[in-house]
């Protein structure tokens, strides 16, 4: 008699009087009924046991499926499945949860000044949004708080006698004209004084009597 059995890998088959856990033919003589040898020769195969380890990477609020449900946190999961010989067939998923990163930048420029954020040069106070992707991947957000500083520019009319001096641009003036002092504001940006100076003649009379 010709049997042929088919087991999984691990398992075990008795044939030639143990247990046999090897791909081959086992021969058993037994006797029959009549006195008679009676042979039985077993043709066993051991089919293999799979596993496959499978390396996942994601990004943090994406979800992968695995053991059975969608997972969202880093860990090795496992299937077990059932190959076309009814052996199991275990797949290990390593999962990676890679991290989206969030970077507040807060940038005070001049006004008359630009930043580029958002993919573009920004003249006005706001908040942009740049997304850009890490060497994982995954999403890097850079929100960029804008604030555009005013400049100052402020008109000032001073009266000064012929002889007499006023302090501008630096320097004492006795002439009649508009002197510029830039000067640096808290914030940094230029703060203009533009003075208007007007020197006034000193008149002398002589009376004869």
């Amino acid at each position: 008699t010709n049997v042929d059995v088919a087991i999984c890998d691990g398992e075990s088959y008795f044939a030639a009087g143990a247990d046999q856990f090897v791909s081959g033919v086992y021969t058993d003589v037994l006797t029959s009924v009549d006195g008679c040898d009676s042979t039985i020769l077993t043709n066993l195969t051991v089919n293999p046991i799979y596993t496959t380890n499978v390396d996942v990477e994601i990004c943090d609020g994406e979800s992968y499926f695995a053991a059975g449900a969608n997972q969202t946190v880093t860990g090795i999961y496992t299937d077990i499945l059932t190959t076309i010989d009814g052996c199991d067939s275990t797949i290990l998923t390593n999962l990676t949860v890679n991290p989206v990163y969030t970077t507040n930048v807060d940038v005070a420029i001049c006004d008359g000044e630009s930043y580029f954020a958002a993919g573009a040069n920004q003249t006005v106070t706001g908040i942009y949004t740049d997304v850009l992707t890490t060497i994982d991947g995954c999403d890097s957000t850079i929100l960029t708080n804008l604030t555009v500083n005013p400049v100052y520019t402020t008109n000032v009319d001073v009266e000064i006698c012929d002889g007499e001096s006023y302090f501008a641009a630096g320097a004492n003036q006795t002439v009649s004209g508009i002197y510029t002092d830039i000067l640096t504001s808290i914030d940094g940006c230029d703060s203009t004084i533009l003075t208007n100076l007007t020197v006034n003649p000193i008149y002398t009379t002589n009376v004869d009597v």
